[in-house]
This record gives C-alpha cells, structure tokens and sequence, in this order.
C-alpha cells in the first residue's frame, strides 16, 4: 500500500503484501519509476504478469542502485561482472540478489 505524505507529495510504503514486496516498493520509490509510481500518478491500478516471469535483472538492478547510489548502467555492469566472476547465469545471480533483500527485511508482528 503506498501514499503520498505531507505537503511534498512524496511516497512512502506504509504496507505490503509480503515480505518481497517492501523492499521492492522501496526501490521503485528510489528510482521515481514502476508499476507502483505509475499507478499513484494515474489514480488506477497497473496489473502485471506473473512476477516470477518478468527479468529478475531490472528489480536487482534497482537494489544494486539504492545501495551504491549509481546509474542503471553502472548496476548492470556490475551485475553482469559479478556474473562472469561467479561464472553463474545472470538471471540466477538476480534472482538470488532479490531474495536475499526480501529475506534480510524485518518482519513486523501482527497487530
């Protein structure tokens, strides 16, 4: 669930639908751009595929940039380094960097 807050109009998660979503929705909020934004500033809802169909590379793109504060370009190129050091298919390494971030996430208690 996202919303705008105070006089600033910026976004802010105030709930998800699971634990892999916050941190996602986080990155949309970094990036100023995804399914969420387009959504808040059309006023209707966006519906995609099946996530686990869609490039794994884009979302780990998004976390490589919210943590070391680089282009898109620069993330990709370290995310296809890091591929070719680990000698690890591209997509496997992604997927595997966007689960990590969803399981390090808190989990809040019900109430």
């Amino acid at each position: 669930m996202r919303g705008d807050v105070g006089p600033t109009q910026r976004t802010a998660t105030i709930g998800g639908s699971s634990a892999q979503a916050m941190p996602l929705d986080r990155i949309e909020q970094s990036l100023e751009q995804g399914p969420c934004i387009d959504a808040l500033e059309s006023g209707r809802p966006i519906l995609l595929e099946d996530s686990s169909s869609l490039p794994r590379w884009a979302d780990s793109c998004g976390i490589i940039i919210s943590q070391n504060s680089c282009s898109h370009e620069e993330a990709f190129h370290m995310l296809k380094k890091a591929s070719n050091d680990r000698n690890q298919k591209l997509r496997d390494l992604a997927h595997a960097s966007v689960e990590g971030v969803a399981d390090r996430q808190p989990q809040r208690s019900p109430g």
